[in-house]
């Protein structure tokens, strides 16, 4: 059995510190990080934007 924690397919972020967070999408969880990682930092940047208005 599998479980879903998202109807659709989603993606949740939690910014940890130190350039370090976390990913959900769907059922899988993981760790990034924005050194080194441009699409990811891209990313970031969009949210935190969306974030600030």
């Amino acid at each position: 059995m599998t479980f879903c924690f998202f109807e659709n397919p989603k993606l949740v972020g939690i910014y940890t510190g130190d350039g370090q967070f976390i990913t959900i999408v769907q059922d899988q969880v993981s760790e990034q990080s924005l050194d080194g990682e441009q699409r990811w930092l891209d990313r970031f940047v969009e949210g935190r934007t969306m974030n600030d208005v």
